[in-house]
Protein backbone atom coordinates (compact mmCIF):
# COMPACT_ATOMS: atom_id res chain seq x y z
CA UNK A 1 0.00 0.00 0.00
CA UNK A 2 3.24 2.33 0.87
CA UNK A 3 3.98 2.48 -3.04
CA UNK A 4 0.52 3.81 -3.57
CA UNK A 5 1.93 7.19 -1.63
CA UNK A 6 4.96 8.87 -2.54
CA UNK A 7 5.76 11.50 -0.10
CA UNK A 8 8.73 12.72 -2.05
CA UNK A 9 7.09 13.76 -5.10
CA UNK A 10 6.50 17.27 -3.90
CA UNK A 11 7.27 18.38 -7.85
CA UNK A 12 4.02 16.95 -8.50
CA UNK A 13 1.41 17.41 -5.48
CA UNK A 14 -1.51 16.69 -7.88
CA UNK A 15 -0.05 12.91 -8.41
CA UNK A 16 1.01 12.75 -5.08
CA UNK A 17 -2.83 13.45 -3.56
CA UNK A 18 -3.97 10.83 -6.21
CA UNK A 19 -1.86 8.38 -5.07
CA UNK A 20 -2.43 8.85 -0.81
CA UNK A 21 -6.33 8.77 -1.95
CA UNK A 22 -5.44 5.31 -3.69
CA UNK A 23 -3.80 3.89 -0.24
CA UNK A 24 -7.05 5.05 1.63
CA UNK A 25 -9.55 3.88 -0.78
CA UNK A 26 -7.59 0.02 -0.64
CA UNK A 27 -7.63 0.50 2.66
CA UNK A 28 -11.45 1.07 3.25
CA UNK A 29 -11.93 -1.67 1.05
CA UNK A 30 -10.07 -4.13 3.12
CA UNK A 31 -12.04 -2.41 6.43
CA UNK A 32 -15.20 -3.26 4.20
CA UNK A 33 -14.07 -6.70 4.43
CA UNK A 34 -13.62 -6.52 7.62
CA UNK A 35 -16.88 -5.22 8.59
CA UNK A 36 -18.86 -7.29 6.38
CA UNK A 37 -17.07 -10.86 6.98
CA UNK A 38 -18.53 -10.82 11.13
CA UNK A 39 -19.07 -13.75 12.56
CA UNK A 40 -21.36 -13.99 15.59
CA UNK A 41 -19.82 -13.36 19.06
CA UNK A 42 -16.14 -13.16 17.82
CA UNK A 43 -16.21 -9.45 16.28
CA UNK A 44 -15.02 -7.72 13.10
CA UNK A 45 -12.01 -9.65 11.91
CA UNK A 46 -10.56 -10.37 8.52
CA UNK A 47 -12.10 -13.72 7.11
CA UNK A 48 -11.07 -16.38 4.53
CA UNK A 49 -12.25 -20.02 3.61
CA UNK A 50 -10.10 -22.68 4.54
CA UNK A 51 -9.71 -24.62 0.85
CA UNK A 52 -10.24 -28.18 2.59
CA UNK A 53 -12.23 -27.12 5.01
CA UNK A 54 -16.06 -27.08 5.13
CA UNK A 55 -16.37 -23.90 7.32
CA UNK A 56 -14.98 -20.12 7.04
CA UNK A 57 -12.46 -19.73 9.86
CA UNK A 58 -10.93 -16.89 11.08
CA UNK A 59 -7.39 -16.46 9.27
CA UNK A 60 -4.28 -14.72 11.27
CA UNK A 61 -2.24 -13.07 8.38
CA UNK A 62 -4.96 -11.37 6.71
CA UNK A 63 -5.89 -9.71 9.77
CA UNK A 64 -1.88 -8.71 10.49
CA UNK A 65 -1.45 -8.51 6.80
CA UNK A 66 -4.50 -5.16 7.20
CA UNK A 67 -3.25 -3.91 10.26
CA UNK A 68 0.61 -3.45 8.45
CA UNK A 69 -0.82 -1.86 5.84
CA UNK A 70 -2.99 0.23 7.08
CA UNK A 71 -0.45 1.30 9.77
CA UNK A 72 1.93 2.02 7.52
CA UNK A 73 -0.63 4.49 4.71
CA UNK A 74 -1.24 6.33 8.25
CA UNK A 75 2.27 6.51 9.42
CA UNK A 76 2.97 8.12 5.87
CA UNK A 77 0.45 10.45 5.63
CA UNK A 78 0.95 11.94 8.96
CA UNK A 79 4.46 12.92 8.42
CA UNK A 80 3.70 14.64 4.78
CA UNK A 81 1.97 17.53 3.80
CA UNK A 82 -1.16 16.42 3.38
CA UNK A 83 -1.82 15.61 7.26
CA UNK A 84 -3.84 18.46 7.81
CA UNK A 85 -5.73 17.92 5.07
CA UNK A 86 -6.49 14.18 5.81
CA UNK A 87 -7.23 14.54 9.74
CA UNK A 88 -10.24 12.37 9.00
CA UNK A 89 -8.97 9.58 6.89
CA UNK A 90 -6.22 9.42 9.64
CA UNK A 91 -8.61 9.22 12.27
CA UNK A 92 -10.61 6.10 10.01
CA UNK A 93 -6.90 4.17 9.96
CA UNK A 94 -6.38 4.41 13.58
CA UNK A 95 -10.03 3.33 14.38
CA UNK A 96 -9.64 0.42 12.12
CA UNK A 97 -6.47 -1.18 12.62
CA UNK A 98 -8.15 -1.02 16.51
CA UNK A 99 -10.97 -2.84 15.50
CA UNK A 100 -8.59 -5.57 14.17
CA UNK A 101 -6.63 -5.34 17.62
CA UNK A 102 -9.60 -5.81 19.57
CA UNK A 103 -11.11 -8.59 17.03
CA UNK A 104 -7.65 -10.58 17.47
CA UNK A 105 -6.13 -10.29 20.84
CA UNK A 106 -8.99 -12.10 22.78
CA UNK A 107 -7.88 -15.21 20.68
CA UNK A 108 -4.10 -15.51 22.04
CA UNK A 109 -3.20 -18.50 23.81
CA UNK A 110 -1.99 -17.78 26.93
CA UNK A 111 -0.89 -20.41 29.28
CA UNK A 112 -2.50 -20.84 33.17
CA UNK A 113 0.76 -19.52 34.74
CA UNK A 114 1.61 -16.34 32.59
CA UNK A 115 -2.00 -14.14 33.54
CA UNK A 116 -1.21 -13.86 36.91
CA UNK A 117 -4.58 -11.76 36.89
CA UNK A 118 -3.49 -8.47 35.05
CA UNK A 119 -5.11 -9.67 31.42
CA UNK A 120 -8.52 -11.23 31.12
CA UNK A 121 -7.91 -15.41 30.54
CA UNK A 122 -7.88 -16.35 26.51
CA UNK A 123 -7.41 -19.20 24.45
CA UNK A 124 -5.76 -21.99 26.71
CA UNK A 125 -3.24 -24.21 24.26
CA UNK A 126 -2.78 -27.79 24.78
CA UNK A 127 1.24 -27.34 24.67
CA UNK A 128 1.27 -23.34 27.28
CA UNK A 129 4.97 -23.53 28.00
CA UNK A 130 5.63 -23.64 23.59
CA UNK A 131 3.13 -21.39 23.25
CA UNK A 132 1.62 -18.79 25.28
CA UNK A 133 1.69 -15.12 23.19
CA UNK A 134 1.04 -16.84 19.59
CA UNK A 135 -2.09 -16.73 17.64
CA UNK A 136 -2.84 -20.05 15.74
CA UNK A 137 -3.02 -19.37 12.11
CA UNK A 138 -7.06 -19.58 12.22
CA UNK A 139 -7.23 -17.47 15.34
CA UNK A 140 -10.58 -19.11 16.42
CA UNK A 141 -10.08 -22.69 15.78
CA UNK A 142 -7.23 -24.10 18.32
CA UNK A 143 -6.80 -27.60 16.16
CA UNK A 144 -4.72 -25.59 13.45
CA UNK A 145 -1.24 -24.46 13.96
CA UNK A 146 0.58 -22.32 15.78
CA UNK A 147 1.80 -19.32 13.50
CA UNK A 148 5.16 -17.11 14.89
CA UNK A 149 5.35 -14.48 11.98
CA UNK A 150 2.02 -13.60 11.50
CA UNK A 151 2.14 -13.37 15.59
CA UNK A 152 4.83 -10.95 15.19
CA UNK A 153 3.92 -8.58 12.48
CA UNK A 154 0.24 -8.07 14.45
CA UNK A 155 2.82 -7.43 17.81
CA UNK A 156 4.53 -4.67 15.38
CA UNK A 157 1.21 -2.53 14.51
CA UNK A 158 0.53 -2.49 18.10
CA UNK A 159 3.50 -0.61 19.14
CA UNK A 160 3.11 1.34 16.03
CA UNK A 161 -0.06 2.64 16.82
CA UNK A 162 0.98 3.59 20.20
CA UNK A 163 3.51 5.68 18.73
CA UNK A 164 1.74 6.96 15.89
CA UNK A 165 -1.46 7.68 17.89
CA UNK A 166 -1.53 7.31 21.31
CA UNK A 167 -3.47 4.00 21.25
CA UNK A 168 -2.00 1.47 24.31
CA UNK A 169 -4.91 -0.81 24.80
CA UNK A 170 -3.28 -4.05 23.53
CA UNK A 171 0.68 -3.10 24.84
CA UNK A 172 0.73 -5.92 27.08
CA UNK A 173 -0.61 -8.43 24.44
CA UNK A 174 2.05 -7.83 22.30
CA UNK A 175 4.73 -7.53 25.04
CA UNK A 176 3.63 -11.53 25.71
CA UNK A 177 3.91 -12.16 22.12
CA UNK A 178 7.86 -10.51 21.64
CA UNK A 179 8.90 -11.97 24.92
CA UNK A 180 7.57 -15.25 24.17
CA UNK A 181 9.71 -15.30 20.41
CA UNK A 182 12.44 -14.05 21.77
CA UNK A 183 12.29 -16.85 24.80
CA UNK A 184 15.28 -19.11 25.04
CA UNK A 185 14.29 -23.26 25.63
CA UNK A 186 17.26 -23.62 28.14
CA UNK A 187 20.73 -25.47 26.20
CA UNK A 188 18.45 -26.44 23.47
CA UNK A 189 18.80 -23.14 21.86
CA UNK A 190 15.84 -20.33 21.23
CA UNK A 191 12.45 -21.82 21.79
CA UNK A 192 10.94 -20.17 18.62
CA UNK A 193 13.91 -20.90 16.28
CA UNK A 194 16.04 -22.99 14.44
CA UNK A 195 19.69 -23.39 14.99
CA UNK A 196 20.07 -21.76 11.41
CA UNK A 197 18.09 -18.91 13.04
CA UNK A 198 15.26 -19.42 10.86
CA UNK A 199 11.84 -18.59 12.61
CA UNK A 200 9.15 -21.39 13.83
CA UNK A 201 6.39 -22.07 13.74
CA UNK A 202 5.19 -20.57 10.45
CA UNK A 203 2.35 -20.14 7.95
CA UNK A 204 3.28 -21.18 3.76
CA UNK A 205 3.61 -17.66 2.99
CA UNK A 206 2.42 -18.82 -0.33
CA UNK A 207 -0.22 -20.73 0.98
CA UNK A 208 -1.69 -19.80 4.13
CA UNK A 209 -3.85 -22.70 5.02
CA UNK A 210 -0.68 -24.73 5.41
CA UNK A 211 2.26 -24.94 7.41
CA UNK A 212 5.77 -23.65 5.97
CA UNK A 213 9.43 -24.02 7.38
CA UNK A 214 11.36 -21.44 6.16
CA UNK A 215 9.60 -18.26 5.65
CA UNK A 216 11.36 -15.07 4.53
CA UNK A 217 8.70 -13.16 5.51
CA UNK A 218 8.49 -14.37 8.90
CA UNK A 219 11.53 -13.50 9.43
CA UNK A 220 11.02 -9.72 7.99
CA UNK A 221 8.03 -9.43 10.38
CA UNK A 222 10.19 -10.05 13.26
CA UNK A 223 12.47 -7.42 12.70
CA UNK A 224 10.24 -5.00 12.04
CA UNK A 225 8.38 -5.88 15.44
CA UNK A 226 11.65 -5.67 17.27
CA UNK A 227 12.09 -2.41 15.52
CA UNK A 228 8.88 -0.92 16.46
CA UNK A 229 9.44 -1.87 19.94
CA UNK A 230 12.96 -0.39 20.12
CA UNK A 231 11.19 3.22 18.89
CA UNK A 232 8.43 2.68 21.02
CA UNK A 233 11.63 1.81 24.59
CA UNK A 234 13.02 5.12 22.79
CA UNK A 235 9.95 6.77 22.92
CA UNK A 236 9.33 6.10 26.52
CA UNK A 237 7.45 2.77 26.55
CA UNK A 238 4.12 5.13 27.32
CA UNK A 239 0.99 3.16 27.72
CA UNK A 240 2.55 0.03 29.54
CA UNK A 241 3.52 0.98 33.20
CA UNK A 242 6.26 -1.46 34.50
CA UNK A 243 7.50 -2.05 31.17
CA UNK A 244 11.03 -1.80 30.24
CA UNK A 245 12.73 1.24 29.78
CA UNK A 246 15.52 -0.26 27.90
CA UNK A 247 16.73 -3.24 25.56
CA UNK A 248 16.52 -6.30 27.69
CA UNK A 249 19.33 -9.37 27.29
CA UNK A 250 17.10 -11.74 24.99
CA UNK A 251 16.25 -8.64 22.89
CA UNK A 252 19.59 -7.84 22.18
CA UNK A 253 20.80 -11.45 21.53
CA UNK A 254 18.07 -12.12 19.19
CA UNK A 255 19.37 -9.00 17.29
CA UNK A 256 22.88 -10.46 17.08
CA UNK A 257 21.69 -13.84 16.09
CA UNK A 258 19.71 -11.84 12.73
CA UNK A 259 22.60 -10.34 12.35
CA UNK A 260 24.72 -13.49 12.16
CA UNK A 261 22.04 -15.06 10.12
CA UNK A 262 22.00 -12.45 7.34
CA UNK A 263 26.06 -11.91 7.32
CA UNK A 264 25.96 -15.80 6.52
CA UNK A 265 23.31 -15.82 4.32
CA UNK A 266 24.70 -13.24 2.18
CA UNK A 267 28.61 -14.99 2.37
CA UNK A 268 26.41 -18.03 1.17
CA UNK A 269 24.82 -16.01 -1.83
CA UNK A 270 27.82 -14.42 -2.75
CA UNK A 271 30.20 -17.49 -3.06
CA UNK A 272 27.51 -18.99 -5.40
Amino acid sequence: MLRFYKKHTRKSACIASTCAMKALIICGSTYDLVRTAQITGIGPLVVFPAYHLKYILINLIGNAWAAAGMIRVLGTIQRSQYAESLGQQQQDLAHWIQEIHDGMYPHQVRSLTSNQGRLPPLTVDRFPQDSSGLFHNYADEPFTFLDASSTALLASTVYRLSLLWGVHTHLPHAELSRKSLSSSAGISGWRHFTNDGWLKPVVDPYAYPYQGQDSPEGQAFVIAMQAAWRDWVADGARGASGSPRSMDLNAYVLLASFIVFYVRTLALLTSL
